[in-house]
């Protein structure tokens, strides 16, 4: 509920307030207007980042992957983390900046720490959060270095990356079912290798 309150609808009352300002509900005929503060447009790149999350906003995702219903992580890293990537770039470029670049080197940083610590998980859906955190710097990458030309290879990343935690997620689920458990040693001794093989491509 708090998450929701300090973030869902903040976000929801940026956007139908730049929706009033531009006449559109449409991004695309959007455009800066100097009546609205630049608090307002900062304020929306940091609902965005919290939604993807970025460092030091991901804190909440390897706890709420834990905490939630299979299908809601398959929905939050396929669809929700996207949809702040997206709001991220066509709501808060501006960030993009030669001073962000030292932001995104220490989330390059974070991001192998993220992935040393996903070895050393047990529990399958926590695993699986902190890849996503070490993945999702990807893009952002791409959203630095990219012209429009070939701006595309970060959003089919996304889609990938979508595509394969959810597909990681559902299989989690079904060994959940068959084993009651998410701890990687007890789930070894109890699916076969064929599992463990789609779990090992899936997570690439």
């Amino acid at each position: 509920c708090g998450y929701l309150l300090s973030t869902s609808l903040p976000l929801i009352l940026i956007l139908l307030y730049l929706s009033l300002i531009n006449d559109s509900f449409l991004f695309s005929e959007w455009g800066y207007d100097s009546s609205v503060s630049l608090i307002v447009y900062y304020l929306l790149s940091f609902i965005f980042f919290t939604k993807v999350p970025l460092v030091p906003f991901h804190t909440w995702l390897p706890i709420v992957h834990a905490e939630a219903i299979s299908i809601v992580s398959i929905f939050l890293s396929g669809y929700i983390m996207k949809l702040g990537l997206l709001g991220v770039y066509r709501c808060a470029s501006f960030i993009f900046s030669s001073g962000f670049l030292w932001y995104l080197f220490l989330c390059c940083i974070l991001s192998i720490f993220f992935l040393v610590t996903s070895c050393s998980e047990l529990d399958g859906k926590r695993w699986l959060a902190f890849l996503s955190l070490a993945h999702i710097v990807v893009p952002f990458l791409g959203f630095y270095v990219s012209d429009w030309s070939n701006i595309n290879f970060s959003f089919f990343y996304c889609l990938g990356h979508g595509l394969s935690a959810g597909i990681m997620f559902g299989l989690l689920w079904c060994f959940y079912d068959t084993s009651h458990t998410r701890n990687w040693i007890l789930l070894k001794s109890s699916i076969n290798g064929i599992g463990l093989m789609s779990i090992v491509v899936f997570s690439l």
